[in-house]
């Protein structure tokens, strides 16, 4: 990006398009190593450092120049950032400004802090300042979330940030392990219980840092969660975030946070639930006929009841300790932040109704529970033990919550993600609410998924009417990046098989045309810079591992798409085509209902589709869930 006169004003960045807005961030980083050395990020990096030659193609910019940086750095000295600073041995007289490493097996303080930059403190890069996050300034409270090497995060610390000005330091402790290898921790930083940043300290552990090798450094960086949101206080709130992370020993960490108190997770009752919960859903896949409508029939009964009953235990583990922090408050709204690829929290099957029996029937009330989307107790009548005589959809999270899912890559800074043709992550802001659309669809098939039973071109046959003809098919990855680029669809739609290839996963459409995590890019989801596509990932095993779907699930919203919906469970080919039919028909309902005194988030859609599903008989409908920002908003169709 050019420092001329031309320069857009710092803090507008988050109205223009993803690839301007890694500029600005990479030119913020740049700007305040060179020009604010002397307030400095503290350590190595609050040097003095020789500024680097900028040219510019305006006449006259380099006379303009002085002026125009002493009023550019002024702007960024008022930002606010995430800020911390490591002191060895539980002593803060001893900074660790210098480091390049931390003492193993020794005692540590992390000082945080949200404020301007100065010296003395380390500055979290590669995202943007919290000012741009937070929006119209004023004081506002917030929350830190401090997640050490170990995993288990300790409990939220309230910070009061003014209108202008630093916060006051809050501090937490760590002891490192052995030494040979790399520690991180983790500062989440949240606003009425929604994350906003999310950021990484990785450090190597020696055994005396005083003789580290000069290639060693400390890092702390922004993880991508999103670019900005900048009209936060307009938004809903959530009510809960549950927050992800593993522990050293590779076991699942995983807590809920509302406002300053955290719930902590039986996490080995939900490493014991998660496999069986997939397991049941699985029998979707491997006897579909079974299952078929309606859902009052024997076996779809059978599997509501044996889902419930696992859904129970996960209540037992996550839900009654997130309920118990609330102190009877409502709990509708959710937000799931993964850090690791590797952790699930199947949230959506938490039942918070009494068990069933082992012959417990369907509610006699189901169909007008997943209408109305509320049931009675008086239609839940209570048998000798506690248990219940039915079991009612209602009961699991998946038909009573709105919940949104993000998936963090740690380490990928949103400057990092400038790399390539990487864009960055899309988000809803009062400048633009609204999903491109169904005015557009590209469809990608792998020709596995007609091998049973043929599907596709009764999905392709939909798209077209949605869109009214404006739909295309991708028979190759190169026939569909061609398509991306040239018709800049609103929703594309994958129907693909999964296979390891080369120890990695990777997507097959067409004939054994695959791409793996690392191959995508903006160029397969944004038809031009600033574009914010829906994208149905659907077909052949796509979740089979959890990690592969939510690595895939990363990639595409880093490059791009503002929310991507899978499912959490294998399904086959011939059960991903009727599915995405009927998810391709709903969100067009509900686009074509979207009037201008009347939008529709799409956390309520998703909501609404799969009661609506599931009412029609589709239990595969809870194994959709969907990742992006839950208050994107439904454009009606032109």
């Amino acid at each position: 990006m050019r420092v001329g006169a031309d320069r857009p004003a710092l803090g507008s960045w988050r109205r223009r398009p993803a690839s301007i807005v890694i500029d600005d961030i990479k030119a913020r980083d740049s700007m305040i190593d060179v020009d604010l050395s002397d307030v400095g990020d503290g350590g190595e990096e609050a040097r003095p450092s020789t500024p680097r030659r900028r040219r510019s193609g305006r006449v006259g910019a380099a006379r303009n120049a002085p002026a125009i940086r002493h009023a550019t750095v002024a702007a960024i000295q008022d930002l606010r950032w995430i800020l911390a600073q490591i002191f060895a041995d539980g002593d803060r007289r001893h900074p660790l400004i210098e480091a390049r490493a931390l003492r193993a097996h020794t005692e540590h303080i992390v000082e945080v802090e949200i404020g301007p930059t100065r010296r003395g403190m380390r500055r979290a890069k590669g995202g943007a300042p919290l000012d741009d996050l937070l929006g119209v300034r004023g004081p506002k409270t917030l929350h830190l979330v401090f997640t050490p090497p170990s995993g288990h995060a300790e409990d939220p610390q309230s910070i009061h940030l003014p209108a202008n000005g630093r916060s006051e330091a809050r501090q937490f402790l760590f002891t490192t392990g052995a030494a040979g290898g790399v520690e991180e921790a983790k500062i989440e930083v949240l606003y009425r219980n929604r994350v906003l940043q999310v950021a990484i300290i990785r450090a190597p552990i020696v055994d005396d840092p005083s003789m580290a090798p000069r290639d060693l450094r400390i890092d702390f960086t922004i993880a991508a969660v999103r670019p900005g949101l900048g009209d936060l206080d307009s938004r809903r709130s959530f009510d809960a975030a549950i927050l992800t992370s593993r522990t050293l020993d590779g076991h699942s960490a995983v807590v809920g946070v509302h406002d300053d108190r955290i719930a902590r997770f039986d996490d080995a009752g939900l490493e014991r639930t998660t496999p069986n919960i997939i397991g049941i859903l699985t029998q979707l896949a491997d006897d579909p006929d079974s299952f078929k409508p309606p859902l009052s029939s024997d076996k779809p009964t059978a599997l509501l009841r044996s889902l419930a009953l696992q859904g129970v235990q996960l209540y037992k583990s996550v839900g009654q300790s997130i309920e118990a922090q609330l102190h009877g408050d409502d709990l509708t709204r959710i937000q799931v932040l993964t850090s690791d690829a590797n952790e699930f929290v199947p949230i959506e099957f938490i039942y918070d109704l009494p068990p069933p029996s082992f012959d417990a029937r369907l509610c006699p009330n189901w169909q007008s529970a997943l209408v109305s989307g509320k049931c009675e107790a008086k239609n839940h009548p209570a048998i000798p033990g506690d248990l219940s005589s039915v079991v009612c959809p209602l009961g699991f999270w998946a038909l009573s919550k709105v919940i949104e899912r993000q998936v963090v890559g740690i380490g990928n800074s949103l400057s990092e993600l400038g790399s390539g043709r990487v864009g960055v992550r899309s988000e809803p802001s009062s400048q633009r609410p609204h999903l491109a659309g169904v005015n557009g669809a590209l469809l990608g098939v792998s020709s596995k998924v007609d091998s049973v039973r043929a599907g596709s071109a009764d999905v392709f046959a939909a798209l077209k009417t949605v869109t009214r003809q404006r739909a295309w098919q991708a028979t190759s990855w190169l026939a569909w990046e061609q398509g991306v680029t040239k018709w800049k669809p609103g929703l594309l739609v994958l129907i693909a098989h999964t296979e390891s290839i080369q120890s990695t996963a990777a997507l097959e459409i067409g004939t054994a045309d695959y791409k793996a995590v690392a191959h995508i890019n903006a160029s397969l989801v944004q038809g031009e810079p600033g574009s914010s596509p829906m994208i149905l990932l659907l077909g052949c095993d796509t979740a089979v591992a959890n990690r592969d779907l939510q690595s895939f699930v990363g990639a595409f919203r880093d490059s791009g798409a503002a929310l991507v919906v899978g499912t959490i469970a294998a399904i086959l080919g011939e059960n991903a085509a009727p599915m995405a039919q009927a998810l391709i028909g709903a969100i067009a309902d509900a686009a074509e209902r979207t009037t201008a005194r009347s939008t529709i988030c799409f956390g309520d859609v998703m909501l609404n589709i799969r009661r609506q599903l599931l009412g029609n008989g589709e239990l595969m409908a809870l194994c959709l869930t969907s990742y992006g920002d839950a208050d994107w908003q439904l454009a009606a169709s032109a």
